[in-house]
């Protein structure tokens, strides 16, 4: 507890030290094979350990080995995990039965075309009451048909294979390709992507870990010694196919070949047309023709993503410690640390070569119409990496002495010390992440930082960060009385990349009796931002979440409440460190009478100042919404938030608009962008109550251990 002022100011509560035995003399071997009754997975491990004295003793050579190897396990292995729509494990007569939410399932599976220019159009009507309404018409030919039969009114195409039976239906088109074109519905549920039959509930792992560690007693007393150490690991793992964004849609360009073969581009051409002589009879300017088409909601059915992961981590220590004349105990050491990650993914599809292909105007063009994507698709799937190293550099001096002084209640213990580490991030992302090979969508306009080439896939830029430290520490051990001791703790550090610190710590302890000890303490710590938020300038991610302004205006009327946005975190340099204050009062209690039996109790206390937070997309949605409301549905063009971007062409009819106005806010688009800054969250303070009761029970039969912790 209280860590900081020994450890590093970074410590805000307590430290666990690990210590592996450096002076074992022997072998051991251990090896153990588990399986399971309901999946076709085994793991291994086999543990080695040796020890030996040479040089009469003074020489030990400790080495410890472990390996484990383990099998994946597939999602599919179980119903439960195998099937990703939950909502069948709903009662019928819960409050969520038949909630989507609880479909985790993805759309997309086959692609869905939107129609530049629609396929009609709403008018105004007075309906058999009397009343007001709206009514969809379809633009027709010359001959009274739909110019696209098998578009819905919005111009929306659904793509889905050819034995389906609404291919068979009058307003259905088949491609020749496996497929046919089908009016959009919401009703294609057979076609969603099911994550539970792609993706590995565990994936398959190998890993070795060594450590091998010397000591050696020099002749005057000193002692030798060091560390090396090395882990390595692999795995790999299965997941489902990755689809694309909101920011990064693809499209069907105008010479496309597959798209001016069934007719469609001539129908989207043609639909443009009707419309704009509607807008002529009605004294407004024609719209220019745009000759390409959108693609919406697309997850492509290539096979799962295969992720291979290695890692390597090498650690050396060298050090040397004595004591002098004057009783002083002293030690130094030196420490490098490596770990590299090599994170390759395969089956991913590149955005650039997708959309090439589908511009390209010959026979060799993708073939979004095909039923056999996987071939289709084969000239446009990649592999993408990301390698990261880092490395940890210290050097190290400290002396301890149990008497440097003498009080009435006893001698005085006192430690000091200097430190010097250097810290190195490093992380290479693959091009098609970096940004070195771009790719901007023609739908959106969107493209660096906003956009990868990568389907599926948030852009991350290159990082590199380093931090160097200087500390100096002291603590001692000061005896107030005959049965009150204290402890007292100093650490000052300066770090390269910003403002240096001092943190402290006091403890003291009181015997009241043989049976009770009273302790309390009060320490303080200091954390700086890490080295990637301190060094990576942004870092864009995808996913869903609700949109507040949706939820207030009413569900998906006429905005969706919840939807995929991408969010945008943000380097900030005027970041503040993170500081806390740490207090605890408490009782170890262990009655003579009752022989191994301890009662502990403790109150703590841990106020933190400036955490370095995120807000994240929800908060950032809720603050849209109140600048909103503070600004009203009035002077719309001159609301601003920077931190959400909105599709500015949402293209809502007037009835739709009212919709927000009567809310008393403008009207709103879908967020597209929601930049997230790093931030310093106001003052935090958790604080807690531990009680726990402990009994060591020696019989003839061995010794038990008995606890209860609250």
């Amino acid at each position: 507890d209280g860590a900081s002022a020994i450890y590093g100011a970074d410590a805000v509560a307590g430290v666990v030290n690990n210590v592996v035995a450096s002076d074992f003399v022997g072998f051991d071997i251990s090896y153990r094979q588990q399986g399971y009754d309901h999946f076709a997975a085994e793991d291994d491990r086999l543990s080695l350990k040796y020890g030996v004295d040479l040089n009469g003793g003074a020489t030990n050579i400790s080495v410890m080995y472990d390996y484990y190897d383990r099998d994946a396990i597939s999602a599919s292995e179980d119903p439960r995990w195998g099937d990703s729509d939950h909502r069948k494990l709903i009662p019928a007569d819960s409050l969520w039965a038949n909630d989507s939410s609880f479909n985790n399932r993805y759309s997309g599976k086959w692609a869905q075309l939107d129609m530049v220019g629609a396929s009609g159009y709403e008018e105004d009507f007075i309906n058999a009451d009397g009343e007001e309404d709206e009514r969809d018409v379809y633009y027709l030919d010359a001959n009274g048909n739909k110019i696209i039969p098998w578009a819905d009114f919005a111009g929306e195409i659904q793509i889905i294979p050819s034995d389906d039976p609404r291919c068979a239906r009058a307003d259905s088109q088949d491609t020749g390709q496996g497929t046919c074109l089908a009016v959009d519905t919401t009703s294609f549920a057979d076609y969603y992507i099911n994550p539970g039959q792609f993706r590995d509930y565990r994936g398959e792992l190998q890993r070795d870990n060594l450590f091998v560690f010397v000591n050696h007693e020099m002749s005057n007393g000193n002692e030798l010694f060091a560390e090396v150490g090395r882990y390595t690991s692999d795995y790999s793992r299965l997941k489902e196919p990755a689809g694309d964004f909101a920011v990064a849609l693809l499209e069907l360009g105008p010479d496309y070949y597959w798209s001016n073969a069934l007719g469609i581009t001539a129908a989207n051409i043609a639909a443009q047309e009707a419309a704009n002589a509607i807008r002529v009879a009605d004294g407004k300017s024609a719209k220019a023709i745009k000759t390409n088409i959108r693609i919406d909601n697309w997850r492509p059915d290539i096979g799962p993503r295969v992720i291979n992961v290695e890692k390597e981590t090498y650690r050396y220590l060298f050090g040397i410690r004595g004591t002098t004349d004057s009783g002083w105990d002293w030690e130094s050491a030196y420490l490098y640390s490596e770990a590299e990650t090599n994170d390759v993914t395969d089956n991913r599809l590149s955005n650039s070569l997708l959309q090439a292909g589908l511009n390209d105007s010959t026979i060799n063009a993708i073939n979004i119409f095909s039923s056999d994507v996987k071939t289709e698709l084969a000239p446009a799937i990649v592999s993408v990496y990301r390698n990261d190293t880092s490395t940890l550099r210290s050097i190290d001096f400290k002396a301890s002495h149990p008497e440097v002084m003498t009080l009435p209640a006893g001698p005085v213990g006192m430690l000091v010390g200097v430190e010097y580490r250097k810290e190195t991030y490093d992380e290479d992302r693959d091009p098609r992440l970096d940004g070195t090979i771009q790719f901007t969508s023609a739908v959106t306009g969107y493209g660096p930082p906003f956009v990868a080439d990568v389907l599926g896939s948030s852009p991350t830029v290159d990082t590199y960060g380093r931090r160097s430290t200087r500390s100096m520490f002291a603590e001692m051990l000061i005896p107030l009385a005959d049965n009150i001791n204290a402890q007292a703790a100093i650490r000052h550090e300066i770090p390269s990349d910003t403002d240096e610190s001092t943190v402290g710590k006091f403890a003291v302890g009181w015997d009241v009796s043989d049976d009770l000890l009273i302790r309390a303490s009060t320490s303080t710590s200091f954390r700086v931002p890490n080295l990637i938020q301190q060094n990576q300038a942004f870092v864009p991610r995808q996913g869903g979440n609700p949109d507040a302004v949706g939820k207030y205006v009413g569900a998906n009327k006429p905005l969706d409440d919840s939807y995929s946005m991408q969010s945008f975190r943000l380097l900030n340099p005027d970041l503040n460190p993170e500081t806390s204050t740490n207090t605890s009062f408490g009782f170890v209690y262990s009655p003579s009478m009752v022989d191994g039996l301890t009662v502990t109790y403790d109150n703590w206390e841990i106020k933190k100042e400036d955490t370095v937070v995120l807000l994240g997309r929800a908060n950032r949605l809720v603050e849209d919404l109140v600048l909103r409301l503070e600004h009203g549905p009035d002077n719309c063009s001159l609301f601003s938030n920077p931190n959400v971007i909105r599709d500015a062409n949402p293209g809502y009819t007037a009835a739709e608009e009212a919709l927000f106005t009567a809310k008393g806010i403008c009207p709103a688009g879908e967020a597209q962008i929601v930049y997230d800054p790093y931030a310093n969250a106001a003052t935090r303070t958790i604080a807690g109550q531990d009680f726990g009761v402990y009994y060591d029970l020696d019989t003839n039969f061995g010794r038990f251990r008995l606890s209860a912790n609250y």
